[in-house]
């Protein structure tokens, strides 16, 4: 099997990143400290944008034109009560609705 290999290191914008998913030539980060989604072009990786969630961001995952980002929220007991996904547009880089 070919090794895998380091080609970058992306340290712009990055603030405790959480997951990530490449569609459309768009590199998609969930930065939970800012809770944000920051967004690279994937393959010279310069910043492009920055989607506020203004919520814990967690895992990430892209269907066609899509991005879907689960949000948590934490009780006192750290239990994760949150059933938000934060879908954005990567056409457009813009958060489209809160489901």
């Amino acid at each position: 099997p070919t090794p895998i290999a380091n080609v970058a290191t992306i340290t712009e914008k990055i603030n405790q990143p959480r997951y990530a998913v490449i569609e459309k030539r768009k590199l998609y980060v969930t930065n939970n400290n800012t809770k944000s989604v920051e967004i690279f072009e994937s393959k010279m990786y310069p910043h492009m944008a920055t989607n506020e969630v203004n919520k814990e961001v967690q895992e990430i995952i892209q269907d066609d034109n899509f991005i879907y980002v689960r949000n948590s929220l934490f009780d006192a007991n750290w239990n994760d009560i949150s059933n938000n996904i934060t879908v954005l547009y990567n056409k457009t880089n813009t958060i489209v609705k809160n489901i």
